[in-house]
């Protein structure tokens, strides 16, 4: 047998069969896959978006240890998809469209070159369905910078109000922000917390019972926003007899 042994024989014969095997089964690449035409079916109905809510602001804090920004979307999952493609489009920039294997996808913003609106949505698909779902309503969130508290503008800051009598009626006055739904107004007397108030317009009128020295400062917030403005600056008036 020209110098091979039997058991070199034996050794052929099963790695042969090996091989016929597995060319017989067959072992492709999933994306290589294509079903027959007539098992498609239609795709359902598309995704719903969750989160973040239509319009919703992410106010930025500057981190100095950390200049990057996480958005998470989520949107309902779709039975029997493979992938979902999440189109992003930035402002006027050309759409980008990411997929993700699971019903949500967290979005990085990195060195905040983008405080701006983004605009989204969402679509499923599988190689059993005849094409893609449609695309989701699209939703819109902005990431912008943590607003600065309100400018106060009445009464002055060290104002002083004579009275004749008591109770007296103060108005206080500040400036808006930006797409606000409330004010938060603190009121202090003598150092001391004297009130709070939640309020949607941009001045209150305040009974005052007591003389005194009061300091009163303002922030703005809305359920559209993930953190209100900062606390204006404090302002001071005093109360006192005539």
């Amino acid at each position: 047998m020209c110098g091979v042994s039997k058991w070199s024989v034996v050794l052929c014969i099963v790695m042969l069969g090996i091989f016929s095997l597995s060319s017989f089964q067959g072992c492709k690449d999933p994306e290589e896959f294509e079903p027959d035409q007539d098992t498609l079916v239609p795709p359902p109905e598309p995704p719903e978006l969750l989160e973040p809510t239509d319009g919703f602001v992410y106010n930025v804090v500057i981190d100095p240890f950390n200049y990057s920004y996480d958005v998470l979307l989520e949107w309902t999952a779709v039975d029997g998809n493979e992938l979902y493609e999440v189109e992003l489009t930035t402002d006027t920039f050309p759409p980008v469209v990411v997929n993700s294997p699971t019903s949500s996808l967290i979005i990085t913003f990195r060195d905040l070159h983008r405080l701006c609106e983004h605009h989204w949505r969402v679509r499923a698909g599988s190689i059993h369905w005849t094409n893609f779902t449609e695309w989701s309503d699209p939703r819109t969130f902005e990431l912008r910078m943590r607003q600065d508290g309100p400018l106060l503008i009445s009464p002055e800051h060290d104002t002083i109000i004579s009275v004749d009598s008591l109770p007296i009626m103060v108005t206080l006055v500040w400036d808006t922000l930006q797409d606000e739904e409330f004010y938060v107004i603190e009121i202090y007397e003598h150092s001391v917390f004297y009130d709070q108030y939640i309020w949607s317009e941009n001045s209150i009128t305040i009974e005052l019972d007591e003389t005194g020295q009061y300091t009163w400062r303002v922030k703005a917030g809305s359920s559209l926003w993930a953190l209100d403005s900062y606390w204006s600056s404090t302002w001071q008036f005093t109360v006192e007899y005539n």
